[in-house]
């Protein structure tokens, strides 16, 4: 009969500590080391741990791996790279959920509350989502407010039932219309989606004390004095877009022009180029005609 023994560790230094840290790390493969892996492979509880250690991130440190980071500090570009990392673990199959609790230290809720849903999250990463038979509310109405951003900007008009195929959104009209009973009940619900708290709650607390959300307002921008910065032009994203054409009424704030034929863009009041803002109040709604005319007066 085999001898019953508790497999722990013998003493608790921070040599130890920090060998058992780069053991359990051969287990895993993940580069770094959180409280889940210490349970589940450690010889050793997290207690003892925090005797030695300010934080799991110093012991990790001192291991050669990478602090886990908090669910606070994790970015966008954060879970990006880690469901392409994913990707490749999986062999680069369709993301689903089960992938992101088995292979992540990134929690799926975390991923949900940056990205709306797994599949936005799978394709901002270039990635293929998981098809399932039901098709997720918060995905849906990102998709359709995408579309309504396209007809505006080429055909100046809210998207009809028929631009699912035209612009080739991998939705058909019936999933619309199951989830919420009537296409012109997915618009209404679209067209609430989106606010102004929505948009200024994915901005950086510092950033949001900034804003001024009226169109009227006068864009804040750094002092024009010297040659116009050098600025790499950021993408705006699905919401924001949207969020500007919905204040603006769906209408050219220069000529008033909209509906059917009358093209909308997105446009900044003081170009980036001369030091403005992707803010909210230096973004506003523009036909094709008033734009170019904007851009003529501006060279």
């Amino acid at each position: 009969m085999s001898q019953f023994r508790i497999d722990f560790l013998e003493e608790y230094t921070p040599e130890s500590i920090v060998d058992e840290v780069r053991r359990i790390e051969m287990i895993t493969k993940t580069g770094t080391i959180t409280q889940k892996d210490i349970k589940d492979y450690g010889r050793i509880s997290v207690s003892p741990i925090y005797k030695h250690f300010a934080s799991l991130g110093e012991v990790a440190e001192k291991a050669g791996l990478r602090p886990h980071r908090k669910v606070g500090d994790t970015t966008k570009e954060d879970i990006i790279d880690e469901l392409r990392r994913i990707s490749g673990v999986i062999r680069g199959r369709p993301l689903k959920r089960s992938d992101i609790e088995q292979h992540s230290n990134i929690s799926y809720y975390k991923i949900i509350s940056q990205f709306r849903s797994l599949g936005r999250a799978a394709r901002a990463a270039g990635l293929t989502p998981h098809k399932s038979t039901k098709h997720d509310r918060d995905d849906l109405l990102t998709i359709l407010i995408d579309l309504w951003n396209q007809t505006l900007e080429k055909e100046g008009r809210r998207p009809y039932t028929t631009d699912l195929k035209k612009y080739v959104c991998g939705i058909s009209q019936c999933t619309y219309s199951r989830s919420f009973g009537s296409w012109k009940k997915a618009l209404k619900e679209a067209y609430d989606y989106v606010t102004e708290k929505d948009i200024i709650d994915d901005l950086p607390s510092e950033t949001q004390k900034e804003f001024v959300l009226s169109p009227q307002a006068k864009p804040k921008i750094e002092s024009s004095t010297g040659p116009p910065r050098s600025v790499e032009r950021k993408h705006i994203s699905i919401r924001k877009r949207f969020f500007v054409f919905k204040r603006d009424h769906f209408s050219c704030v220069i000529c008033g022009r909209s509906g059917v034929g009358v093209k909308l863009e997105l446009d900044h009041r003081v170009p980036i180029s001369k030091r403005g803002t992707d803010d909210l109040d230096n973004l506003q709604t523009l036909c094709f005609e008033c734009n170019r005319g904007k851009r003529d007066s501006l060279e």
